[in-house]
């Protein structure tokens, strides 16, 4: 007898008489697929997600263990079927040979390495609906961990035998893998790595039981190494530092959670890293425009501002946002453009509903601010309140406002006084002040306009408003 045969001794005396871990196996991919099946299909999406599929997005904002979840799952009867059909097979064989506690252990790291792998190749768009799920990485581990026995078999079986069956399983992976390059919803990066895993394992286990030195040693630096590459594979999946979209996500996380000071780092990161990239249902570009904007960081807000409006050109209030932010860097030229751009945008919302009060509203506010085609915003800001029946807290301060403009304070304070009193909006308390200004009550209209300081005006009105609360002495 040869010491490859020898080498195997233990196993083959000490053969279970029953692979019970693979019937267990079976039992739970089955019962989870049609608990699914019963929750609304696991050919459907939100279904598999909510079950634990594998989602790059999911992971890096904290679902680490979807990584596991997702080796149990499986779309529709033809999936759920062939690789229970293989788990079968292979079970059957694998487990007799490596023993229950062994053999569950080849199974899930491989699945655990298949996934690992897959999180550094995959390249789903973000925040679309591309998931995977399946046992295949774990399946093609006990592939590797059977490739790992038939090479060791050497004085059991014939020469020419084992050649043949490994030539055989050698042919049936190339064609997995194949087939997986061509086949783009097949994740090929799962069953390669899933298929080393078990091979890498397999081998360190039959290394460690060898009766030579030399070999238990170099089982020993096959388990070093797998759990160090495993470890780092999976760390490098969790925080893909160079890939936008791993920043994104983040970024996006931190939005959710109104954390968004520390979500602005994140998207500028990504946007750094690829400015084409997309946040869902939003622009990055937007979203820091707005951020800068509110902070008075006039230069980035324009910056990310143009990026945001080449790619939304409807988007009214970034229009609005540009035309200031233009405005009060000196930039006059710029800012007018913006301002067309701005009311152009109004004008179609309001022509595409002109009984719509919001639109009604939007487009009268606007011109009232730029003092423009007063008398036609009027109009629009009485059928706006006409709509609602004077009941929009935000439709009323307009009509002041635009009373304001045509010099008619009188009306337009008793129109602002009451929603002043009961608002908590800031912009309602500084129109007030300065329409009480221009009536004549000087010391009520600087308290109205202290007031809505103090909650918080905007910047783009509060310059205006100080200098009436600091320096205002008298008629103006």
């Amino acid at each position: 007898m040869n010491g490859e045969h020898h080498l195997q001794q233990p196993y083959l005396v000490h053969r279970p008489a029953l692979p019970f871990v693979t019937f267990i196996l079976l039992v739970i991919n089955l019962v989870l697929f049609w608990v699914m099946e019963a929750a609304g299909g696991s050919d459907h999406v939100q279904v598999l997600r909510m079950f634990g599929a594998l989602d790059q997005v999911d992971i890096w904002q904290g679902d680490h263990y979807r990584l596991l979840s997702s080796i149990f799952l499986h779309i529709g009867y033809p999936h759920i079927l062939s690789n229970m059909f293989a788990l079968y097979v292979l079970g059957n064989v694998v487990e007799p040979y490596y023993g229950h506690a062994r053999f569950l252990m080849i199974y899930l790291l491989s699945g655990l390495m298949g996934n690992g792998v897959s999180q550094l190749f995959m390249d789903a768009p973000l925040f679309i609906d591309e998931i995977s799920v399946g046992a295949s990485g774990a399946i093609l581990g006990l592939v590797g961990a059977l490739l790992t026995r038939i090479s060791a078999i050497r004085g059991s079986v014939s020469e020419q035998a084992r050649r043949l069956s490994l030539i055989a399983i050698l042919f049936l992976v190339i064609l997995d893998v194949t087939i997986g390059f061509a086949l783009k919803q097949v994740n090929n990066a799962a069953h390669i790595g899933g298929l080393l895993g078990g091979w890498w394992i397999s081998y360190a286990m039959v290394m460690l039981k060898s009766l030579r030195p030399w070999k238990c040693q170099l089982g020993e630096m096959l388990v070093s190494s797998f759990a160090a590459v495993f470890v780092l594979t999976t760390l490098a999946g969790f925080m893909s530092v160079w890939d936008a979209r791993y920043w994104m996500s983040r970024g996006d996380l931190l939005v959710r959670q109104e954390n968004i000071d520390k979500a602005v780092d994140y998207l500028e990161r990504a946007l750094e890293l690829d400015p084409n990239i997309e946040l869902l249902d939003n622009s990055p570009h937007r979203l820091l425009t707005l951020y800068h904007y509110e902070h008075r960081n006039l230069g980035k807000a324009i910056r990310f501002g143009r990026h945001a409006a080449d790619k939304g050109p409807d988007d009214a209030y970034l229009h609005q946002v540009l035309e200031r932010s233009y405005r009060y860097s000196g930039r006059d030229q710029e800012a007018n453009t913006e301002m067309f751009k701005f009311l152009v945008s109004l004008a179609e919302e309001l022509a595409s509903d002109i009984n719509d009060p919001s639109h009604l509203n939007n487009l009268a506010y606007a011109l009232a601010e730029r003092e423009l085609l007063l008398d036609e915003a009027l109009q629009w800001a009485i059928k706006a309140n006409e709509l609602t029946r004077f009941k929009q807290s935000a439709y009323v301060d307009t009509l002041a406002w635009v009373l304001y403009r045509l010099e008619k304070y009188e009306i337009a304070g008793e129109m602002l006084q009451m929603i002043s009193s009961e608002s908590k909006d800031p912009e309602y308390l500084y129109h007030y002040g300065m329409i009480l200004i221009r009536q004549g009550r000087y010391s009520e209209g600087r308290f109205a306009i202290r007031k809505a300081l103090d909650q918080g005006l905007d910047w783009w009105n509060r310059e205006q408003a100080e200098k009436y609360v600091n320096n205002f002495t008298g008629p103006i």
